[in-house]
């Protein structure tokens, strides 16, 4: 724990900061602040307290988890097998004032620790949250903090109204640790990386960092072998059950479009706009 009181200082002073940017910030602008990767006291709904209906609990510095729309869509084929793969890269944002803050402690189970939730306050003493827990991933080698993503791949109509789920992936575990900052804030905006080890103590995503998992890792895709020809979205969801505390519960997901068509794949972008047919598919 001796490492905790440097990184509640860290949080402080940037919550310090971000009170005193947007202090006077009109209306107009908050839009502009959010997308550019802060989010400003003034666009937020209250103070945030595990038990809200009691104004003597502590304010929370929370972090707020997104997902980015999933990039380099590619079809893997296995010839002979029918068996087609969906794979892409998939991105977490932390756009929240306060770092995802895991601690682990051993646990009974091989291969397993219990996890907790770090969460700094705005009056100085953390709270300890239980997060579930991380699995060594034989894989990949380390740890994962189990749960963390989930892949869905939805039928879409002409009018590019979701349909139903018609492929999903198992819920996957990940590695939380700071692999790049958010490309929209500038340098000064971020810390430096915090978190930079898959050990078991301790993991996390810094504010303002987010952590890629490439489309080549194992785990990073979707079963599609039975999928006709058609228009589908790809949804990445961080968090599913909601398991961290966060700033908002209702922005954890993102989706991409695409057009399969054989083993042929368009991706469409994470806009939907009405696809033209494919190739040898003109009316």
């Amino acid at each position: 724990m001796e490492n905790c009181d440097p990184l509640l200082n860290r949080i402080s002073l940037a919550i310090l900061s971000l009170l005193l940017l947007t202090a006077s910030t009109p209306n107009d602008e908050i839009d502009e602040l959010v997308t550019a990767g802060v989010v400003p006291p003034a666009a937020r709904q209250g103070e945030h307290r595990l038990n809200p209906a009691n104004p003597a609990e502590p304010v929370l510095i929370l972090p707020d988890l997104r997902t980015l729309p999933p990039v380099d869509l590619q079809l893997q084929l296995f010839p002979g097998s029918g068996i087609r793969r969906l794979r892409f890269a998939n991105t977490i944002w932390n756009s929240g004032p306060g770092d995802l803050d895991v601690h682990a402690t051993a646990f009974a189970l091989p291969n397993t620790v219990r996890v907790r939730q770090y969460i700094p306050t705005m009056e100085g003493d953390p709270i300890l949250q239980e997060a579930g827990i991380f699995d060594f991933h034989e894989a990949h080698g380390h740890w994962h903090w189990e749960g963390f993503g989930l892949y869905e791949v939805l039928s879409v109509a002409e009018t590019g109204r979701l349909g139903d789920i018609v492929a999903a992936s198992d819920k996957i575990g990940y590695c939380l640790i700071d692999v790049d900052p958010h490309p929209d804030l500038d340098e000064e905006q971020v810390s430096d990386p915090f978190y930079t080890s898959c050990a078991w103590r301790r993991q996390g995503i810094s504010s303002g960092w987010t952590d890629t998992y490439e489309a080549h890792i194992g785990g990073q895709y979707v079963d599609i072998s039975d999928l006709p020809d058609g228009l589908y979205a790809l949804r990445s969801t961080v968090d599913p059950d909601n398991i961290i505390i966060e700033f908002d519960e209702t922005n954890n997901s993102s989706l991409v479009y695409f057009y399969l068509y054989g083993d042929n794949l368009i991706v469409m972008g994470a806009r939907y706009v009405q696809p033209l047919p494919p190739p040898g598919h003109e009316e």
